[in-house]
């Protein structure tokens, strides 16, 4: 019978002991929540301290008192007789100095066409080729790219080399060499002398 008396505490301290696992259990979730609520400001904390705020100042200074100048030996250049639907290439060149005071760059262009023809990029009744390159020695004429030619209608185009690759930017006291070529019209409605007047523009750099 005593046995059985002291049996209700023994419930009661089990409800005691769910009241405790339940407040520790509610404590956990506090305590996991404020965690929570920490990593998250500490991510937020993190993400302001990588903004960043930059300012960008562009200098510019632009030189004065420079000059452009080319002075070449010689200012023409006489092919002779050349038969119809042939080619033929310079055998001396003509040499541009660049006597000024700041680098360029040099393009070409046909300034005044002939009486009785015209330029083009393929020789037909008429029509002309006339070609310029850049080098140090006599080129192979037949082996000329296609950007050595002179533009048609008196366009300007780049100079090059033989290879149709740079060969028109010149440095100040430096010189560069010209070599020209032609081929002529496959028919021609004239049989006078034709004078070609070429253009070799420099801008400074």
């Amino acid at each position: 019978m005593d046995c059985l008396k002291k049996a209700p505490p023994r419930r009661a301290g089990v409800v005691g002991m769910l009241k405790s696992v339940s407040s520790l259990t509610k404590g956990e979730n506090k305590m996991s929540k404020k965690l929570i609520g920490l990593v998250v400001v500490m991510m937020l904390a993190a993400g302001t301290a990588m903004a960043v705020d930059e300012s960008v100042v562009t200098v510019t200074v632009t030189p004065t008192g420079l000059s452009v100048s080319l002075t070449p030996p010689t200012t023409t250049y006489a092919f002779g007789d050349v038969a119809v639907q042939t080619s033929s290439g310079a055998l001396t060149p003509i040499t541009l100095t660049n006597n000024g005071s700041v680098g360029v760059t040099l393009k070409k262009n046909i300034g005044v066409e002939p009486a009785a023809w015209t330029a083009g990029a393929t020789a037909a009744p008429n029509v002309y080729v006339l070609y310029v390159a850049t080098s140090t020695t006599q080129p192979s004429y037949v082996d000329l790219a296609a950007n050595c030619k002179y533009a048609a209608s008196l366009a300007s185009n780049n100079l090059t080399d033989a290879a149709g690759f740079g060969g028109g930017v010149v440095d100040y006291d430096d010189k560069v060499v010209l070599w020209f070529a032609i081929d002529m019209p496959t028919t021609s409605g004239s049989s006078s002398a034709q004078t070609i007047v070429t253009h070799i523009d420099a801008t400074q750099n």
